[in-house]
């Protein structure tokens, strides 16, 4: 059996190939469609993914919870029990998702002003169902803590979408890249399905009887899958709302993409960090339901601690050498985002707290905390961008999401200690931050180039770990927790 720490590592290494093999698509697409295309197949393929993955990221999420209880007391029963509910719920729901997504596709088009949309949202809505089957066995496989076969089938799927959704892009252009995108999660879904077919054996029903008495029921299933979901859409929500308020406030375009590219970069340790998310939720189910408190702590503690030490490097290196990452991702006409990076990179690792932390108090079974955290901000957000935005333009959206976020971390930092009885340590959060300081002041005065970053950028990291070594702040005693075996 792998380790906790093994399994981040093949989960880490699993998204960061997925991610990249995300640009590489945007790059190859744009080359191959041309601007306007480009432009629509932005549009379709964004809209449709977001719902798939938001709304139908629910029932899976719920099902990881219950399967990685059941897991730890041995019910195999009950876990096909789930298995076999869940898939049955879940393919009613994409498929009706799908089908109203369809029958919608008119009215999304001339939303958008441009009727010849309608006939590729109706050709991406049966990417809906197909991702809600491809997320069944992904929290399925969380479920069992299984990772490593979860890694292995995202490393697949980050080369499928490289390979197969360009070379129909290449033949049949914007319709083949959505046949592409159709493609792919049968593919996966049909590899994570003989896996589990040929290999999972033992979590197939042997007796109805021996699940009667089990806690699990359409009604708390739905409660449960319909907090991720508010939390996930609320979130999303949260992060990128002020730049439609832009959009209606200033209606300057070249701004807008200015902004979205910065929005991009500063979102990039958040994307790095979903490999702890899906870590944390089976983990803490399980930790729950052993009431192994002492566990919970301490893998809490460490959670909180190494994204403190992580995001702070992450957001020093991306808001140093914004112009050089900016011009290399996106080119030189996005050079202008560079003085949004640094704030939304700060907002950006705060708010990564949140979503990382939110999936710990669903698996703990806390799952209403972060929609209340994520809500409240998202209403005092609103406000306070339109009134900012009037008076300050762009900066003024930013320093109202840095504040909305300093207010979600003394949230979630409350909940943590309130919940899991977890303590942020004051003299590591101190350094920390003093060095990131620092080293931002240090990055700038040699200049913002890729041959800096690639120099001074690695070294400042390195020195970063190293001085917080000799403090004592980051130690072996720290990698305890990932010792533990899966």
């Amino acid at each position: 059996m792998l380790t906790l720490g093994k399994s981040f590592f093949l989960l880490f290494i699993a998204e960061f190939l997925f991610y990249v093999s995300g640009y590489v698509i945007h790059m190859g697409a744009g080359r191959i469609l041309g601007v306007e295309d480009y432009g629509r197949y932005s549009l379709i393929i964004t809209f449709t993914i977001l719902i798939a993955n938001l709304i139908g990221a629910g029932l899976p999420i719920a099902m990881s919870k219950y399967i990685s209880s059941f897991r730890s007391e041995k019910k195999y029963d009950c876990i096909a029990l789930v298995k076999k509910k869940i898939a049955l719920w879940q393919g009613i729901f994409m498929i009706f998702l799908g089908g109203v997504f369809f029958l919608l596709a008119p009215v999304f088009a001339r939303m958008l002003g441009d009727e010849s949309l309608t006939f590729f949202f109706r050709l991406a809505s049966g990417i809906i169902p197909l991702y809600g089957a491809d997320l069944y066995y992904f929290y399925y496989y969380s479920g069992l803590k299984r990772f490593d076969i979860q890694a292995w089938l995202k490393c697949v799927r980050a080369l499928l979408r490289v390979t197969v959704i360009l070379a129909l892009a290449f033949w049949f252009h914007l319709e083949g890249i959505i046949a592409g995108y159709l493609l792919v999660p049968f593919l996966v879904f049909f590899m994570a399905w003989f896996i589990d077919v040929r290999y999972m054996k033992k979590f197939t029903p042997k007796k109805e009887g021996s699940t009667k008495d089990t806690p699990f029921s359409f009604s708390k299933t739905i409660s449960l899958a319909s907090h991720a979901i508010v939390f996930l859409v609320l979130f999303e929500i949260l992060v990128s709302f002020d730049m439609y308020i832009l959009k209606y406030i200033l209606d300057d375009d070249t701004l807008i993409g200015q902004y979205s590219a910065s929005l991009t970069l500063a979102r990039i340790p958040t994307f790095l960090f979903y490999a702890l998310t899906i870590l944390l939720l089976p983990t803490l189910s399980e930790m729950s339901t052993m009431k192994n408190i002492k566990q919970s702590k301490e893998m809490i503690a460490i959670v909180l601690k190494s994204m403190l030490i992580i995001t702070i490097p992450f957001v020093v290196i991306l808001s140093a050498y914004a112009e050089s990452i900016l011009t290399l991702l996106f080119g030189i006409s996005f050079v202008g985002a560079k003085e949004f990076v640094p704030l939304f990179c700060l907002s950006m690792g705060l708010l990564t707290i949140l979503y990382v932390l939110g999936f710990a108090f669903i698996g703990a079974g806390k799952a209403s905390i972060p929609v209340f955290l994520v809500s409240s901000a998202l209403v005092v957000n609103s406000i306070l961008s339109f009134v900012f935005i009037e008076k300050f333009g762009v900066l003024g959206a930013l320093w109202v999401k840095l504040f909305i976020s300093l207010g979600i971390v003394c949230g979630v930092l409350i909940a943590v200690w309130k919940v899991f009885g977890v303590l942020i340590s004051l003299k590591e959060s101190f350094f920390s931050l003093l060095l990131g300081g620092i080293f931002y002041g240090v990055a700038l005065f040699f200049g913002d180039s890729l041959w800096m970053l690639c120099t001074v950028g690695l070294i400042l990291c390195i020195v970063y770990v190293g001085i917080l070594f000799s403090l004592g702040i980051i130690s072996s005693k720290d990698t305890k927790i990932f010792e533990l075996q899966t």
